[in-house]
């Protein structure tokens, strides 16, 4: 016997006014409907089944959504019994389904169905990793909507259980969906959390060709299945390959969680993305919004990351099955026993550093080398770590808990004349196209094919970001792959990127260059800035320029403004601290402070009116420069 739907206006607890039915089947209806008390649109499920299973059910699917809250799932807000009925309000996700977009377009394109099925993995995972695991068991083209800024939202777990591995499991409801549904969900075994892999796998499968895949009963005997790049063309193997290890029969067989799938979707990403740039340029603005979408979570701190992102931008762990090898040469340095710590003293001659650090005041105080080190730049970030280099592959590490450097050697005869860090990770690089990589105890050589000093580096993830070569070109990198843009309107002297992948790049005759969604615009080609020699960012999408004749140039979305004359020579480096404080530092002792409001400059704080190329935060209230001499210099609060 049919239920019979609600009619529009039909009032809910005095609360609930229904506007209009969204769809309905022989066990439930979905209604939009608005929330007269906080006055938003919401989703109303009305449970028809009055059984105790059926009541089981209802329990079970209110339970689960209320207690998790994830940007790729309806988030619940109440339910409630009312006159016979079973209601659950939840978050209206306003958006297509897959499956109406999929009837329109008949297959969808690959780059789409990648990003949207990162961000289900990333749902998954969290889904997967609740005590006891959630398993939804009915992914579908039908419960997934896409919403108008390209958020994929898994909707739908009327068919969702509880896994207790080694006991009995709880089930909302016993169904199965053919061609999507894996052969343990027919009854021939126990459902886990690799039967969402299968269904994840399925709904990819017919995204992409538009063919429902065999039911798996059919496909048991022989575990056969027709290559998805056999019935649509332009379908990587990348992707393909992803797809027929999720569809395998054996569980054993597929991805073993979420998170490997995803890691592998991640992977694929970053090489069709790279293909794509080298082909055709950057990608639309649209396609960024579904880049940043499709975030994939941190195992170890659960941080959101950006998907090109191999390592964590809040505390650098890896992601799931990364393999940072590649094609790569790999270079390790000596063991641990054999790194000199006091082969480089940056105490005055036979003074320890921790000598040193009691005789530094609040002005700059040079800290004298060895004769055989020449330092070229410093880069540090306040718990990140800290890192001088300069000629022969010099790179000192200054380590937190002995208060010591590691001379960690990189074995070439060129110079490194920048560098940048995150936690666990170093980059520099220097003359000759010279790219190096320091992570888990040892170097990485990256091949560049442009043999040209590269002169400032940034990242805006632990192993990603951007290179700036002497003659103008921009490299990005991710991971170990570089691909090169040709920006030669002069010489690139800094370059600044923040954590969301915009930024700045400045050079020659006031070059000033604007990163933003992935491609780099030109803002002002004038002449009347003269040189502009560093960039640094000083907060969220606000950075100063430092330039010649004392110029400090303030930059934001909104354009640029001449800060206050600084009255000094050329101001040739420039970096902030977390807190808002700055140095910006050059020619002849120009030392200009930043208190996180107004500049000043400071007269007589560089000894002997040293020239300062480069300086970087090693923590909030300590900052080291390098000067034209190859000599390291120390600021102390």
């Amino acid at each position: 016997m049919s239920h019979r739907v609600l009619p529009s206006g039909t009032m809910l607890t005095k609360r609930y006014r229904i506007e209009r039915l969204i769809k309905s089947g022989g066990f439930a209806a979905v209604y939009v409907a608005t929330d007269l008390y906080q006055m938003r649109t919401c989703a109303v499920k009305e449970t028809f089944d009055q059984s105790p299973e059926g009541q089981e059910q209802f329990q079970l699917e209110a339970n689960i959504l209320a207690g998790i809250s994830h940007p790729n799932l309806p988030a619940v807000w109440d339910y409630f019994e009312y006159n016979s009925g079973q209601y659950l309000v939840m978050q209206y996700i306003d958006g297509d389904d897959l499956e109406s977009r999929l009837d329109i377009e008949k297959h969808i394109a690959e780059d789409d169905v990648r990003n949207w099925s990162i961000q289900i993995c990333d749902a998954l995972m969290t889904l997967h990793m609740k005590h006891p695991p959630i398993i939804h068991r009915d992914i579908k083209p039908a419960n997934i909507k896409i919403t108008s800024d390209y958020l994929a939202v898994l909707v739908d777990f009327g068919i969702a259980k509880l896994y207790r591995a080694g006991g009995a499991t709880q089930a909302a409801a016993r169904a199965v969906t053919d061609g999507f549904s894996p052969l343990e969900q027919y009854g021939q075994g126990s459902t886990d959390g690799r039967s969402d892999i299968y269904s994840l796998g399925a709904t990819i499968y017919n995204l992409l060709t538009g063919v429902i895949p065999p039911d798996a009963p059919s496909r048991a005997p022989e575990d056969t299945l027709i290559p998805p790049s056999q019935l649509q063309d332009n379908i990587s193997p990348a992707m393909e390959d992803i797809v027929l290890r999720a569809l395998k029969m054996n569980p054993l067989s597929r991805f073993q969680t979420a998170a490997d799938m995803q890691s592998a979707l991640l992977m694929a990403n970053r090489r069709t993305s790279n293909m794509s740039q080298k082909n055709n340029g950057y990608a639309a603005a649209s396609s960024k919004s579904a880049e940043q979408l499709a975030l994939w979570l941190c195992p170890n701190c659960h941080t959101r990351n950006k998907p090109e992102a191999s390592y964590c931008i809040s505390c650098s762990s890896p992601a799931p099955g990364l393999d940072m090898d590649g094609e790569t040469h790999i270079i390790q340095p000596p063991p641990p026993s054999q790194l000199s710590s006091t082969s480089f003293n940056l105490g005055r001659s036979s003074q320890s550093y921790a000598n040193f650090t009691k005789t530094a005041s609040s002005s700059w105080a040079v800290a004298q080398s060895k004769p055989d080190y020449f330092l070229r730049a410093v880069a540090g970030k306040p718990g990140h770590g800290f890192v001088m280099c300069g000629d022969r592959g010099l790179a000192l590490v200054f380590n937190d808990q002995d208060q010591s450097w590691t001379h960690l050697p990189f074995p070439t005869e060129k110079a490194f004349l920048a560098a940048a860090v995150a936690k666990g990770h170093i980059w520099a690089v220097g003359e000759d196209g010279l790219i190096a990589h320091f992570t888990s105890n040892r170097w990485i050589a990256i091949p560049s094919e442009i043999h040209e000093p590269f002169v400032a580096i940034a990242l805006d993830s632990p192993t990603s970001g951007w290179i700036a070569a002497q003659s103008g070109a921009l490299i990005e990198f991710h991971d170990n792959e570089l691909n090169t843009t040709p920006m030669r309107r002069g010489l690139t002297y800094g370059i600044s990127i923040d954590d969301i992948g915009d930024g700045w790049a400045v050079g020659s005759h006031s070059l000033l260059l604007r990163l933003y969604g992935g491609s780099w615009k030109a803002l002002s080609h004038s002449t009347g800035w003269g040189e502009l020699y560093a960039v640094a960012h000083d907060g969220p999408e606000s950075a100063w320029v430092a330039g010649a004749n004392g110029l400090l140039l303030h930059v934001d979305n909104k354009g640029w403004q001449i800060g206050p004359d600084s009255q000094t020579g050329d101001l040739r480096a420039i970096s902030f601290n977390s807190q808002h404080e700055g140095w910006a530092v050059g020619d002849n002792g120009a030392a200009v402070w930043f208190n996180g409001v107004s500049w000043t400059t400071v007269n007589q704080t560089i000894p002997g009116n040293t020239t300062l190329v480069s300086i970087a935060w090693r923590t909030e209230t300590e900052a080291w420069a390098i000067s034209d001499q190859g000599q390291a210099l120390r600021w102390l609060r």
